[in-house]
């Protein structure tokens, strides 16, 4: 979808829950005007904070969002249809561990990031200080992470 199917697709949710503008923008902490934009498709497609405020509010799930706003595909999500749970990492139908969408959509976009730099992107998963959210990885996490790359990038290895 692009921006503006996307914003058509948000407000036929909103619509369908009977919300307004201004109520959405209330529960969520965004200005209707804001909201508005995003649904005519002024704003491009939201970022996933955003789509995970908005979720429980146009009653959907955060990972149908997520999809469709093109940020994860069916191949990179093998699902929990409950926002916040673990996501099952599938590839080529087989599943490999599971990890919270928001988790998946930081380790992809530093993929994305640093996609032509692998090697240093596994020099740097092999440091005993590698933090996330000021907690320290543990090797399994790290061990996790090299998987998810792999799998990501099979003609890399």
């Amino acid at each position: 979808m692009d921006a503006i199917e996307f914003g058509q697709y948000l407000k036929s949710l909103r619509k369908a829950k009977g919300l307004t503008l201004i109520q959405l923008g209330e529960s969520i902490g965004f200005s209707n005007p804001y909201l508005s934009q995003i649904e005519n498709g002024h704003k491009g497609i939201p970022s996933p904070d955003l789509l995970k405020k908005l979720a429980p509010h146009l009653g959907t799930q955060y990972s149908e969002l997520l999809f469709n706003a093109g940020y994860v595909s069916m191949d990179d999500v093998g699902g929990s249809d409950i926002m916040g749970e673990p996501l099952t990492i599938g590839v080529n139908g087989r599943e490999y561990f599971a990890v919270e969408v928001d988790t998946f959509l930081q380790i992809k976009k530093m993929i994305y990031e640093h996609k032509n730099s692998l090697n240093e992107l596994s020099v740097i998963l092999e440091s005993d200080q590698l933090t996330y959210k000021k907690q320290i990885l543990t090797d399994l996490d790290r061990k996790r992470i090299l998987i998810m790359l792999e799998q990501l990038f099979p003609d890399k290895q």
